[in-house]
């Protein structure tokens, strides 16, 4: 009974919390793959969701709300910058302010 007790105790001390390893994996994640990159978050395939535990859910949620970012600067910014990109000249400021103005008084 005591030597049945003993593996049990074992056997749980050697299932025992990933959390450290998994943070450290997480975080190594983030340092070395996201933010050396400057690329947008990737997603996670099946293995570094195994290997990041409870932290893949707080990838989810970095990972939504990057998602959610790139989205308003597709949908607001990017055509505004494109705009303005445009003018090239003083006299293109003039014609697309004209066009604004004639735009606005109708």
């Amino acid at each position: 009974m005591l030597l049945g007790a003993a593996l049990l105790v074992l056997n749980l001390a050697a299932c025992g919390d990933k959390e450290g390893e998994q943070r450290k994996v997480f975080i190594d994640f983030l340092q070395n793959t996201v933010m050396r990159s400057g690329e947008h978050l990737p997603s996670l395939n099946e293995n570094q969701k195994q290997n990041f535990g409870k932290f893949a859910g707080d990838h989810a949620i970095l990972y939504g709300f990057s998602q959610q970012v790139n989205k308003a600067v597709e949908q607001v910014m990017r055509p505004e910058v494109d705009r303005l990109s445009a003018i090239r000249v003083p006299q293109d400021y003039l014609t697309r302010r004209a066009r604004r103005t004639a735009h606005w008084s109708s």
